[in-house]
C-alpha cells in the first residue's frame, strides 16, 4: 500500500475526522449561500425577466405578438389572428446603424512609453477580434441588448476550438438571454461593484465528468431535481422553448452547471519606491518587512565593505579602502561601534526611500456547482482579479430599479398590439361583411348550386317568390380602421424616435434631399444615449481583451502575429531603419505585457457625406504638410477592399502618384473638361 504522507501521519485520527467534518460543513454552507444568492436574483428579477422574454417574442412576431387571452377570443370567434410586425424593421435599423458606424478600437500606453507599443497593441486587438469573430459577437450583443434591455458578453480564454493549442486564444461569447445573474445591489454600469455574478450553462454528463478537475464527482442531480425548487420559469433562465423537452428529459443526459464568481475581502500589501514610484506587491506585511530588512542589510553590508578596521600601536581606526583615509578611534570597540552605526544609517537611508501601503481590497474567486454539488472552487484564473469577466450592455436605465432596464421594444409593444388588433378586425370585416348578392326567380332554385360554382364568389346567392328586396350593397372599407392603422404605424416610429426617412419608408416625393438629411440627423440624435452606453460596453470589453492578451500571449506569439515582415527581411538580409530585428521586437513585446493601456472607441460618421467630409479634411491637412499616417487616411475613407489595401500598403509601402490617372479623374469632375483636367469654358 502507498506510504502515508508525513503531514497526515502526524494528525490524530479523531482530529482528522473532526477536520473533515468541518470542511464538509463549510462546503455545505458555501453551497447554501450560493443557492440563496441565485434564488434572490431569480426572485427579484422575475417580473423583469418575464418582460424581457416577451420583448424577444414580440420581435420574432407571429402569434408570439398576441396575448394568449386575446388570441383565444379571436380563434373562438373564427376571426383571423394576424400580425403586422413593425418592430423587427426597427431593430434591423438600429442594429444596422451600429454595424455601419463600427470602428476598430485603438490602444494607447498610459504612461510615456513608446508610441509603437500602442500600434502593436492595436494590431493584437484586431487579431484577437478576428480569431474570436468579435465583430459578429459585438453585433449580436448590441442587437439582443436593444431588444430586451440587457445582453452580456463573457471575455475569457480557452484552449478549446482553437488552432493555437499551446497558448490558446481569447474568446468573446454573448451569453444566452437570461442565463446571466448578478448581485441586485450592484449599481455601476459595468456591474463591477457586484459581490457576485454568474452564468448558467448546459453540459452533457459525459462532458462534465471528463472536465479537468471534476473527475470522480457524483453529478447526483439534474436541473429537473433540486433546481426546480427555485420556482423560476425555465424560459427566463436562458432555456429556449424548443429545448425544454430535450434538455429536461432524463434521456438527454444533460445537466445544469452554474459558474459562480464572487468576491472575498482581502488585504493588499504594497512596497512603493518613493523615488521611481515603482510598486512591488507583497503577500503580507511580514513579507514586506522582510524585504525592507534585506534592503537594509544589503545597504549596510555594502557600506561596511568600504571600511577596514586597523590598529597602530595603541590607536585603533577605520580605513576607507577606496581613498586610504583613516578615521581614528580611542579603542577598537569604539571603531566597531562606529562601523555598526554607519551600517545602521546606511540601512535606514535606503529603507526610508520605500513605504509600505496596506489596502483593504477584494479578491475574485470562481466556483462551479451543479444542483447542488460543488465541483470546484478557486481563485480567478485572470490577473485582473478585481474585474468580473462579464461585460453588460444596457441601452436604457434611468433609475436604479432593475425594472428600469429596457431596450427599444418595451415602449412599442402596446402600439404593436393595437396595430395587430385593428389589422385583424379590418380583415375580419372585409371577409365577413356583405359583398352585394344575386336574387334569382323561384323557378331557378334548382340551379343555385350550379351557379355558385360558375359565378365569381359573392356575398350570397338566394331566390325570391314575388318581389325582390332591396339589394345589400357591398361593405366599404372602414376609413376609421385605416386611419387607426396608419396612426399605429406612425406611433411605432414616433415612440422609437426613428422616422420614416431613417427606415427608408417615406413616400413623399416633394421633399428636398437637404430636408430629408435634416430629418435623418434629428432621428439619429435620439440614438445618441444608447450609443454612449454602447461605447462604455466596448471600452470595458476591449480592456478585458487587452488584459487577456497581456496575460496569455507570449512574446513569441506576438512575434508570430506581427513578425512576418521581420522574418522575410532577415531571410533576404535587408535589415535597415524601416525593419526592426526580431530581438528588438521581442524586447518591446515584453514591455507591452507589463504596462497599462487606455482603450479608445469611436464611431464613424453616420452618413456617407459626413465620412467623405472627414476624409477631405484629413487630406487637406496632409497636403499642408501634416504627417498623417496612410493607415489613418485609409481607415477614414469610405472605400471597399480596405483589408486588401492595408495588406498591399504593408507589403509595398506608399507608391508615387499616378499623374496621368489624376488628370483623367480630374477631367471627369466637370462638364466640357479638357484632357489635362482644366476647364476652359468661356
Amino acid at each position: 500500500m502507498p506510504e502515508t504522507p508525513l503531514s497526515e501521519s502526524r494528525v490524530p485520527a479523531d482530529q482528522k475526522k473532526a477536520a473533515d467534518k468541518t470542511t464538509a460543513e463549510t462546503e455545505q454552507e458555501f453551497i447554501s449561500n450560493v443557492r440563496n444568492k441565485l434564488e434572490t436574483w431569480l426572485r427579484v428579477s422575475q417580473d423583469w425577466r418575464s418582460e424581457v422574454q416577451e420583448d424577444f417574442e414580440m420581435t420574432v412576431g407571429g402569434k408570439k405578438q398576441w396575448r394568449a387571452n386575446d388570441r383565444t377570443i379571436l380563434e373562438g370567434e373564427q376571426r383571423p389572428v394576424l400580425t403586422f410586425n413593425a418592430l423587427h424593421p426597427t431593430i434591423n435599423f438600429i442594429s444596422g446603424y451600429q454595424i455601419d458606424r463600427w470602428q476598430d478600437p485603438r490602444a494607447f500606453p498610459r504612461g510615456s512609453e513608446d508610441e509603437a507599443l500602442g500600434r502593436d497593441a492595436t494590431a493584437f486587438l484586431k487579431y484577437a477580434m478576428d480569431v474570436a469573430h468579435g465583430e459578429y459577437q459585438f453585433h449580436m450583443q448590441f442587437r439582443k441588448g436593444s431588444i430586451g434591455g440587457l445582453s452580456v458578453m463573457e471575455i475569457g480564454h480557452s484552449f478549446e476550438r482553437t488552432d493555437d493549442i499551446i497558448e490558446g486564444d481569447a474568446n468573446l461569447v454573448v451569453l444566452p438571454q437570461n442565463a446571466w445573474y448578478c448581485d441586485p445591489g450592484a449599481r455601476e454600469y459595468d456591474r463591477n461593484d457586484a459581490w457576485w455574478q454568474g452564468k448558467l450553462m448546459w453540459m452533457g454528463i459525459e462532458e462534465a465528468r471528463n472536465h479537468p478537475g471534476w473527475e470522480g464527482k457524483a453529478f447526483s442531480y439534474s436541473f429537473t431535481g433540486l433546481w426546480d425548487a427555485t420556482g423560476a420559469d425555465p424560459r427566463t433562465t436562458g432555456v429556449p422553448d424548443q429545448l425544454l423537452t430535450e434538455f429536461f428529459a432524463k434521456e438527454s443526459q444533460q445537466i445544469r452547471v452554474m459558474q459562480h464568481w464572487y468576491r472575498v475581502p482581502t488585504k493588499i500589501v504594497l512596497v512603493v519606491d518613493s523615488a521611481t514610484q515603482t510598486i512591488l506587491p507583497m503577500k503580507s506585511e511580514a513579507e514586506a518587512e522582510k524585504f525592507l530588512k534585506t534592503l537594509r542589510d544589503q545597504a549596510g553590508a555594502a557600506i561596511a565593505a568600504r571600511f577596514q578596521p586597523t590598529t597602530s600601536g595603541e590607536q585603533a581606526g577605520l580605513q576607507n579602502v577606496e581613498t586610504g583615509e583613516i578615521l581614528p578611534f580611542a579603542t577598537p570597540e569604539a571603531a566597531d561601534q562606529q562601523l555598526k552605526t554607519i551600517k545602521l544609517q546606511a540601512g535606514q537611508e535606503i529603507s526610508s526611500k520605500y513605504r509600505v501601503l496596506v489596502r483593504d481590497r477584494t479578491a475574485l474567486r470562481v466556483a462551479h456547482l451543479t444542483a447542488w454539488d460543488l465541483l470546484d472552487d478557486g481563485p480567478s484564473p485572470y490577473l485582473d482579479d478585481w474585474r468580473m469577466p462579464f461585460s453588460p450592455f444596457i441601452p436604457f436605465q434611468d433609475t436604479d430599479d432593475l425594472y428600469a432596464m429596457k431596450g427599444v421594444i418595451r415602449d412599442l409593444k402596446d402600439a404593436q398590439r393595437e396595430l395587430n388588433w385593428n389589422h385583424s378586425t379590418l380583415q375580419d370585416e372585409l371577409v365577413r361583411g356583405p359583398k352585394s348578392g344575386w336574387w334569382l326567380p323561384k323557378d331557378m332554385e334548382a340551379q343555385v348550386e350550379d351557379l355558385k360554382n360558375r359565378i365569381h364568389r359573392s356575398g350570397f346567392l338566394g331566390t325570391y317568390n314575388s318581389q325582390p328586396p332591396q339589394p345589400v350593397q357591398p361593405a366599404i372599407m372602414s376609413e376609421g380602421f385605416m386611419r387607426l392603422m396608419q396612426f399605429d404605424i406612425d406611433a411605432v416610429m414616433r415612440i422609437s424616435g426613428y422616422n420614416a426617412e431613417l427606415l427608408g419608408q417615406t413616400t413623399q416625393k416633394t421633399v428636398s434631399g437637404r430636408a430629408i438629411q435634416a430629418r435623418q440627423a434629428g432621428g439619429l440624435v435620439g440614438a445618441s444615449s444608447m450609443m454612449l452606453r454602447w461605447k462604455l460596453t466596448q471600452v470595458y470589453t476591449f480592456t478585458l481583451l487587452m488584459k487577456r492578451i497581456q496575460q496569455f500571449w507570449s512574446e513569441q506569439k506576438m512575434l508570430r502575429v506581427l513578425g512576418q515582415d521581420q522574418r522575410i527581411a532577415q531571410a533576404m538580409g535587408i535589415f535597415g531603419q524601416t525593419v526592426e530585428p526580431a530581438e528588438q521586437l521581442v524586447a518591446r513585446f515584453k514591455r507591452l505585457k507589463e504596462i497599462e493601456f487606455d482603450l479608445k472607441v469611436d464611431f464613424q460618421e453616420a452618413s456617407p457625406t459626413g465620412r467623405q467630409a472627414v476624409f477631405n479634411r484629413l487630406m487637406q491637412i496632409t497636403a499642408a504638410g501634416w504627417p498623417t499616417p496612410p493607415e489613418i487616411l485609409l481607415e477614414a475613407g469610405d472605400f471597399p477592399y480596405k483589408e486588401e489595401m492595408k495588406a498591399a500598403l504593408k507589403a509595398k509601402g506608399m507608391q508615387p502618384p499616378n499623374e496621368a490617372l489624376a488628370k483623367v479623374l480630374g477631367a471627369g469632375q466637370g462638364q466640357g473638361s479638357s484632357p489635362d483636367g482644366v476647364n476652359k469654358s468661356a
